[in-house]
């Protein structure tokens, strides 16, 4: 793609090029959610990681800083008040994703899931999570499952949980597409996110059930085709 930019003193060609990213995957894997099995550097479970196939059209981060102030009166520094703060630092982070999983299947979990089967998915997750979790709480374990959050993109990882409303929008005016708002309160930093290796086992593993399905539907459309 390029472009004609003038002036009043020459016409010179701007070119413009998409920059490559590095890629962890076979595809260009920068978010990842994962649940990870109860204990110290325990694994992924398997099944449960969920690749975003497009990137989030909106990523917001939000800190908060527990820093509190007090005025009070103060007769020493001529204007009247002085100012204390009681300083207790940063809170992790929130993270507010929003975007869509589209409709076709996409490279980045190297064509694996539609955009439709891959919003069922994010919230199979999110709900496997819970229910998993719930199965601790009854048995009285001392040990929970965790849900991790990778954004490759930004070099942050951190384990997280889900907070308030999870939103899965439907619109008449683009039927077939699904969009998502989803809110994650971060914990603490993860040390040892999913490595490169594991990730293009993980999608070579995805990818190649997508093609056992691709590969079943075909042969049941010419035993249908035949009859």
């Amino acid at each position: 793609m390029s472009g004609i930019v003038g002036s009043a003193l020459a016409i010179t060609e701007q070119k413009f090029a998409t920059l490559p990213v590095s890629s962890l995957g076979k595809g260009v894997a920068l978010y990842i959610l994962s649940i990870r099995e109860p204990g110290f550097n325990a694994s992924p479970l398997p099944g449960y990681t969920y690749v975003f196939p497009m990137s989030p059209q909106a990523v917001k981060k939000e800190t908060t800083f527990l820093n509190t102030i007090y005025d009070t009166q103060s007769f020493d520094n001529g204007t009247g008040v002085q100012r204390f703060v009681d300083m207790w630092g940063q809170s992790p982070p929130i993270y507010t994703l929003r975007g869509t999983t589209g409709w076709k299947r996409h490279s980045t979990d190297s064509f694996a899931l539609t955009g439709k089967d891959s919003i069922g998915a994010v919230q199979d997750v999110m709900a496997k999570f819970t229910e998993l979790n719930q199965l601790q709480l009854a048995l009285q374990a001392t040990d929970f499952y965790t849900l991790e959050f990778y954004d490759y993109w930004m070099n942050e990882y951190w384990q997280i949980v889900p907070i308030g409303p999870q939103g899965i929008d439907q619109n008449a005016n683009a039927p077939l597409i699904s969009t998502y708002t989803f809110r994650f309160a971060a914990i603490q930093a993860v040390d040892s996110p999913i490595s490169s290796t594991a990730l293009d086992l993980l999608i070579g593993a995805l990818s190649t059930g997508a093609q056992q399905i691709q590969i079943l539907n075909s042969n049941l459309a010419l035993k249908l085709n035949s009859y």
